[in-house]
């Protein structure tokens, strides 16, 4: 099964931070965005669509050409004005990605970041735990 974890923020809420700690536990590098997670390819992608100004339906066709079956990816708020988050989240679900969103919010210790690094974590991991189940 295909997992998108979404960390979505205002601008400097802590998105790139959360991913970092998503890197360091996964063992890769600031630099490095793939990894694997029980034989499941993963890309992680710290810079929001909107900093980045990506676009949303070639970013997600290059997903699906390589192979992706997790993706951590930063958006901001749907409320924010230029806000892709719907647009993502609608095209990675047409493409069968389950999709969730994790919240994240500026001020915090660096424990409340490290503990949504970890959230991320579960939910790709937890993709895992279902599809063994129900095999």
């Amino acid at each position: 099964m295909k997992k998108a974890m979404i960390v979505v923020g205002d601008h400097y809420a802590g998105k790139s931070k959360t991913i970092g700690y998503v890197k360091l536990r996964l063992g890769i590098g600031k630099r490095d965005q793939s990894f694997s997670i029980d034989g499941q390819i993963g890309r992680v992608f710290s810079q929001s669509f909107e900093e980045a100004n990506k676009n949303v339906q070639q970013s997600v066709e290059l997903y699906v050409r390589l192979h992706v079956d997790l993706l951590i990816l930063a958006c901001r708020p749907a409320s924010e004005d230029g806000s892709r988050l719907e647009e993502l989240k609608s095209a990675l679900k047409n493409v069968g990605h389950e999709v969730e969103t994790v919240d994240v919010v500026a001020g915090e210790p660096d424990s409340y970041y490290e503990a949504k690094a970890d959230e991320i974590l579960s939910g790709l991991t937890e993709v895992k735990k279902a599809s063994a189940a129900s095999a």
